[in-house]
Parts: C-alpha cells; sequence; structure tokens
C-alpha cells in the first residue's frame, strides 16, 4: 500500500474525461461523511507538532448529476469550511463517478488526498476510504494550513475513523 500512495499521481482533467454519468438512482440524494486522522507535521522552521483533525463533508448530487460539496476541517482551535461545485475551475475536490464509485482528489502543495464513497445495491448505504500519498519522487507530503496559510510537511498520517450515510433530498435545503 506504501509504494501505491508514493505513486498517487492526480490528472483530474484526464481521470475526469473517462468518468461515468452519475446513476440516477445517486441523484435527488445527499451523503454526509466524516472521518478523522492523527498526523504528526512539521513547519518549515522545524517545529514539529502532533494534529489530530475531523473532516465532514457534506454532499449533494443534483437532479442533473452536478455534484455540490462542501468540506468542514476541526483541527486544534481552529475549524475552516468550503463550498464547492463540481467543475468549478478553483475546486479543491475534483468530483467523478468511476468504477461505482464516487470519488474526488484534493491537490496539496505536493501530494493529495482521495476521498472515495462506495455504495451497496440500491445506493442505500455507503462506506469511504480517505487515502493520502506523496507526489511522485517527493519525500513528504506538503499542504498549507487553511487557516494560517503555513506550510507543513506532514511526517506520519493515518485515518482513525470513517462514516458514511445517504438520505433523500437536498442537505443544503434548496434544490438544484
Amino acid at each position: 500500500m506504501r509504494a501505491w500512495l508514493t505513486a498517487l499521481i492526480f490528472m483530474a482533467g484526464a481521470i475526469e474525461a473517462h468518468a461515468e454519468q452519475i446513476p440516477t438512482s445517486l441523484r435527488g440524494k445527499s451523503l454526509v461523511l466524516s472521518w478523522s486522522d492523527s498526523r504528526t507535521v512539521r513547519d518549515m522552521a522545524d517545529h514539529q507538532k502532533n494534529v489530530d483533525q475531523t473532516s465532514q463533508m457534506k454532499l449533494y448530487v443534483s437532479d442533473a448529476g452536478r455534484v455540490f460539496s462542501q468540506f468542514d476541517r476541526q483541527a486544534g482551535h481552529g475549524s475552516k469550511t468550503l463550498t464547492q461545485v463540481s467543475g468549478a475551475p478553483d475546486n479543491y475536490l475534483h468530483w467523478r463517478f468511476e468504477g461505482g464509485t464516487l470519488t474526488a482528489d484534493q491537490q496539496f502543495t505536493k501530494g493529495a488526498r482521495r476521498v472515495s464513497i462506495s455504495f451497496s445495491e440500491g445506493f442505500r448505504n455507503c462506506s469511504i476510504k480517505v487515502l493520502h500519498g506523496k507526489q511522485v519522487g517527493a519525500q513528504t507530503i506538503h499542504y498549507r494550513d487553511y487557516n494560517t496559510d503555513v506550510e507543513y510537511e506532514i511526517l506520519t498520517i493515518a485515518v482513525t475513523s470513517t462514516s458514511c450515510s445517504i438520505q433523500q433530498g437536498n442537505v443544503f435545503g434548496g434544490s438544484q
């Protein structure tokens, strides 16, 4: 698995060109995902710290098959919310349906995160996998903190828990 993570490369444009259309059974539904991770990071001044982080993602798949997502992250005393629409040029998350999973890639300064949602038959239940990968040739993953804009190097990271649920309708309250 470590070799796979090291080789994780994101070519969102090329991947999206091969993406499947989102099944009608998933349209008009919302998904609520959450995961926790523990990481050891080091800033560029060589200060190291341990960080426990909780992330929650809400998604709505419109009747037209567009994904609307909101990503909330809580680390320490800070939190940040990112609201996005699939296909937007400034999108942090690039959603696509491929091989029966709804998958998003989020590129970091060096490296990336992949969130993959798998479904039971009939789209009644879901589960998620969250993977972090290094850029090819890089020794570590680098990212910018959403709250402070400080660049960190991830020395270790482990996803400690995940959850996923599906509900009918728009989690954001409106129709899309």
